[in-house]
């Protein structure tokens, strides 16, 4: 991992840097000082004999030669070098860029005058232009933090930002909203709900900064997945000016992320958009991976697109407000993630209750949303038989269930029910052995999840099968199941229709077709 520091002169790299290097225990490259003990010269003298451009020249051999695990102070101008760009897209490479206000870099180049040639004559103009030119350069940086407090003090703030953050683009625990404005790579503007508005409305305005463009809401839970919401919201985007600069932070659920970067992907053939998920199932599943839709009432998720957020802040302090059902929707989703690859984090879940705060929480989080990305990575647009499918182990039923119920039936309840019904399938057809199931029993146990559908669902076992059909993993008229066959290992099954009944069967719904209710948003 190479830690890279960019931004104007006088911005305090150097200084910040050796702190930072200090703090992680990592050797510091200066790149100017490299540069000048190699020529024996200094910057204003390899200026005034070779030129700017022979000096990037010099900036893009050292970037090219950087080894790893280091920390990297660099010029004021060295984005601009040949080929240094690059270093954005570097997964190996995390580049912060700092900043502070003019007054403050003036002050702090004077006192050291004839060190910084581009600056010669009226400094302030010159630094202000050049700031504003390579403004676009540093804002490309994955996060951006004012550098105005001492040199251990800021590097402190960095420090905590890169344990919290397991690559760009991502910062994961508690407190986590501390660097969302500094992440986003546009002009924010808020889409929540009411609800969410009301919990966290003070702290996201704060974290944004008065940058933000206002507030968009949409319709709270399963209500946000129509495209009426999407519309009514598209237009009170064009109401609120927003263009192609402009970055939609989601803030909510998993209903209201899958709106929101529905949202997103259509506004304008498409913008920027950020989540920051507020319940603990939009935290392990839903707000990872790029699957935005919205539904129909023939079924979940049939209207939708691939568009994966720019930036997800996943700030653990907001599951404080959360209710007792909404924590058990998200550990239905963290037993699945962990039934499909981390044997240890179903181990724990099969303990007992899970942690509601503190780092064992962080953790789970980590670790479950760990199991997906391994698997969007892999297969990005989840295609036919790719390791992505997998992710939906008991969502068949379990989205089946949640249609016909009219969304009474929570989706981590519909997922924990769906997860049970094809472990009992798999069990009875010999697909799964007793020992490879219990851990996962054990983990639904203990996080007091429902293994059968409850007594008031009014769904019955051929109103699911034709449900079931519809499911967007259906080929060619096929339903194909995904199946455990042991923890961490998963295959996808073709079923047909007598399958699928004894499937709805081992859900607990009843023999035959019942009346479907009308439905209706979550309270």
């Amino acid at each position: 991992m190479r830690i890279v520091l960019v931004g104007p002169p006088g911005v305090g790299k150097s200084a910040i840097g050796r702190a930072l290097s200090r703090r992680l225990g990592l050797d510091l490259i200066d790149t100017d000082e490299r540069i000048t003990a190699a020529a024996g010269m200094t910057i204003a003298q390899l200026f005034a004999r070779d030129g700017e451009a022979a000096f990037r020249d010099r900036e893009a051999a050292e970037l090219r030669a950087l080894g790893d695990d280091v920390v990297v102070a660099t010029g004021g101008g060295t984005l601009t070098a040949p080929g240094a760009l690059a270093l954005l897209d570097r997964d190996d490479t995390r580049v912060i860029a700092l900043d502070a206000p003019i007054s403050l870099l003036v002050d702090r180049v004077r006192r050291r005058p004839g060190q910084r040639p581009l600056l010669a004559g009226d400094p302030e103009a010159s630094m202000r232009t050049l700031v504003e030119t390579r403004r676009p350069l540093y804002a490309r940086a994955e996060l951006r933090v004012r550098a105005v407090h001492r040199p251990a003090r800021v590097a402190g703030q960095l420090a905590r930002y890169l344990e919290m953050s397991p690559r760009r683009g991502e910062v994961i625990g508690s407190g986590a909203l501390d660097f969302l404005a500094g992440m986003l790579p546009g002009r924010p503007l808020l889409v929540s709900d009411a609800h969410v508005e009301h919990l966290h409305g003070a702290r996201l305005r704060a974290a944004i900064g008065r940058g933000g463009a206002g507030t968009v809401r949409l319709p709270r839970g399963e209500r946000a997945k129509t495209m009426e919401a999407i519309v009514r919201a598209a237009r009170s985007l064009v109401a609120r000016g927003a263009d192609r600069d402009t970055v939609l932070v989601a803030v909510g659920g998993g209903a209201l992320g899958d709106s929101a970067g529905l949202l997103a992907s259509l506004y304008m053939r498409g913008v920027r958009w950020a989540v920051v998920p507020s319940t603990l199932l939009a935290m392990v599943d839903a707000s990872l991976g790029g699957k935005v839709a919205v539904d129909l009432p023939e079924g979940k998720n049939l209207l939708g697109a691939f568009h994966p957020p720019a930036v997800s802040v996943v700030d653990t302090d907001l599951l404080a407000t959360m209710p007792d059902d909404l924590w058990r929707e998200g550990w239905a989703e963290s037993v699945k993630g962990a039934a499909i690859g981390d044997p240890e984090l179903l181990e724990r879940l099969g303990r007992g209750p899970a942690a509601r705060e503190g780092e064992e929480l962080v953790d789970t989080v980590r670790r479950a949303r760990a199991v997906k990305r391994e698997r969007v990575l892999a297969d990005p647009r989840e295609a036919l038989g790719g390791v992505r499918e997998h992710l939906n182990l008991g969502h068949t039923l379990g989205h089946a269930i949640e249609t016909l119920s009219g969304h009474r039936l929570a989706h981590g309840d519909a997922v924990s029910i769906g997860l049970a019904a094809i472990l009992r399938l798999a069990e009875g057809d010999g697909m799964l052995a007793h020992a490879e199931a219990a851990p996962i029993w054990a983990a639904l146990r203990a996080q007091g999840l429902p293994t059968e559908a409850p007594d008031w669902l009014a769904v019955g076992q051929a109103d699911a099968v034709a449900a079931m059909a519809r499911d967007k993993k259906a080929r060619a008229g096929r339903v194909r199941l995904v199946v455990p066959r042991a923890v961490g290992r998963i295959e996808m099954v073709t079923a047909d229709e007598a399958m699928l009944t004894r499937l709805a069967a081992f859900a607990g719904l009843a023999a035959g077709s019942v009346a479907r209710p009308e439905p209706v948003g979550k309270s």
